[in-house]
């Protein structure tokens, strides 16, 4: 499981996000919260296990792009599909 964190205004990217990573990874569930009272722009996406892969409070810059996330999910062992 993936779970992504993000600002309501940005409800289109994670649906962008979660399209990559469930495309990628297709038993990989991505479970999306949207917080109503975060700051403008917030993203964070964590691994099951909690562990915080992304996260726009890091200072990491703007928002995640899909095939960055991916390439992180591979790096922390996801196992993808081919």
């Amino acid at each position: 499981m993936v779970v992504v964190e993000y600002d309501s205004a940005e409800t289109d990217h994670f649906i962008e996000l979660a399209d990559a990573i469930e495309e990628c990874f297709p038993g990989v569930a991505v479970d999306g919260h949207e917080k109503e009272a975060s700051p403008k722009g917030f993203f964070r996406v964590r691994a099951g296990n909690g562990d915080v892969l992304f996260s726009t409070e890091e200072g990491k810059g703007g928002l995640p792009d899909p095939q960055q996330v991916v390439s992180i999910l591979k790096d922390a062992g996801y196992p993808a599909g081919d």
